[in-house]
Formats: structure tokens, sequence, C-alpha cells
């Protein structure tokens, strides 16, 4: 993955937040999501993932929950089988799904593998806080990229493995509208946002500026 270092440098400012709120709660996972297709949640979620595994021996564990347009695997030159969903099917132990990176302190999740006549809603309402517990075990901080909440109801199964929400929103395009559904949806299960994230292209270079919800 080519590492774009003005981006990064943005999203430490994110990261600088994120620790800020880590001070006040008990805080280890994050959810990155949005509410339509192409905000950048896949993007904030990997540079996150680096910003927070920088400048330290920091661990961090970034998993591709975004099973039906999984990118992380592409980005990170892996292979998607063995991922995410094969660990939730106990298909797979969790050391066989862990996979190394090019990047420093961060290992990944891919999303693995679907068929067809599996449902993964039915897969996700198998998520317990034992396979929380585990997923987080040996590493600093995990990150779940998640597709967006109003299109697909298992995002919020998927919300249920996070301590905390990152909201994505895609400059002048997405409406208020959308993302207070996704507020909604997400207070409805009693899951805490910790703030959003603007992302647009009028910025020379794509930019991230986060904000409180």
């Amino acid at each position: 993955m080519k590492i774009n270092q003005a981006l990064l440098d943005e999203v430490t400012r994110i990261k600088i937040n994120v620790l800020h709120k880590r001070d006040n709660d008990n805080l280890k996972s994050i959810m990155v999501t949005s509410a339509n297709h192409g905000e950048g949640t896949s993007t904030l979620a990997s540079y996150l993932a680096m910003a927070l595994g920088s400048g330290g021996k920091k661990k961090v564990l970034l998993i591709d929950a975004n099973t039906r347009k999984a990118k992380l695997h592409e980005w990170f030159n892996q292979k998607k089988e063995n991922g995410f969903s094969d660990y939730l099917k106990n298909n797979i132990g969790l050391s066989k799904i862990i996979k190394e990176t090019s990047v420093s302190n961060i290992k990944l999740i891919t999303a693995g593998n679907l068929s067809q006549e599996e449902n993964i809603i039915d897969i996700l309402s198998g998520i317990t806080q034992e396979i929380k517990e585990a997923l987080e075990m040996d590493f600093d901080w995990v990150i779940y990229d998640s597709p967006p909440v109003n299109y697909y109801p298992d995002t919020l199964l998927t919300a249920l493995l996070a301590d905390g929400i990152i909201l994505v929103i895609f400059a002048e395009r997405t409406r208020q509208a959308a993302v207070q559904k996704v507020k909604e949806s997400l207070e409805s299960i009693n899951k805490k946002i910790l703030g959003g994230v603007l992302n647009g292209r009028r910025y020379a270079v794509p930019g991230f500026i986060y904000k409180r919800l």
C-alpha cells in the first residue's frame, strides 16, 4: 500500500482526538462507518490504524468487516479468503486469519469469502462478548472498516464489537437527514459515536476534519 504522507498527517489529528477520548473512556476498538457508499471509510480506517500504530510500540489490528465490497485485501496485497467471515463461521481459528502487512505495527484480517447461499446477518448474529475480547486480546487497538449503516442492517451487528464509532461524512454530498438516521440507528443499540469526520474533494489532498456530532 502506497502511503500518502499528507493524508496520514491529516488523520494524525484525528488520532489525537481519539487518544483524548481514550483517556476518559474505556476505548480499545473503533468501527469506522458512514451513511452511504463511497464516503471514505476504508481510507480512514486504514490511515487511522497507521496513525495509531506509528511512533511507538502500539499493536493495531485492522479488520475488513465490509464483506460485500471488501477493499483492504487489495490495498495491503493480501488474499481475501481466510478472514473475518470465516472466523465468525467457526471455519478457521483466529491465529490463521491474522495477516502480516508491510506497515509497521499493523496486522490485518481480511473480509473472507461468503457463498451466495450464506447470509451475513446470520453469521454476524453469532457475535459474542467472547469474540470481541478474543479479537482485542493481543492488540492495543482494533479498527473495523464497515459498510454504510443506512444500506445494510448487519452493520449494527458489527458495531457490537466496537467500543466507539467514527462516522465519515462526505462534504456537500451526504444529506443531514441521512446522518441523523445513522445517529439514531447507532444510539438505538447504545453505541457511542466518538465524532464525525468530514471528507471532501475540495481539498488539494482529500482530507479529513474531525467534528463532534
